[in-house]
């Protein structure tokens, strides 16, 4: 399921990502067929979707690639702070 994450400090978000109300109808439905959702967030090689807007270009690893993140600078460690509404709900991830 892929969650739309606002990184609202940065006022972008996924357009084919779920809403907040979307992902509470599922979660509503999971729980009364007892399944567990469990929350898979995609950090450095999933970002495509940051990554083809012109303002994020100087984060790609690869300047003419729009796919990877780049670790070695500062900016994608704030960029991935956008996160945090996750991390501090939830007590189990997968990160790919």
């Amino acid at each position: 399921m892929r969650i739309k994450i606002s990184f609202a400090f940065l006022k972008i978000t996924h357009r084919a990502g779920y809403t907040k109300s979307d992902i509470k109808l599922i979660q509503e439905s999971a729980k009364q067929h007892h399944l567990e959702l469990i929350p898979l967030i995609q950090t450095f090689g999933h970002l495509e979707w940051i990554l083809k807007l012109d303002e994020f270009k100087s984060y790609r690893d690869n300047i003419n690639l729009p796919t990877v993140i780049s670790p070695c600078i500062n900016a994608t460690y704030i960029l991935l702070e956008g996160y945090d509404e996750f991390f501090n709900k939830k007590k189990k991830f997968f990160f790919y």
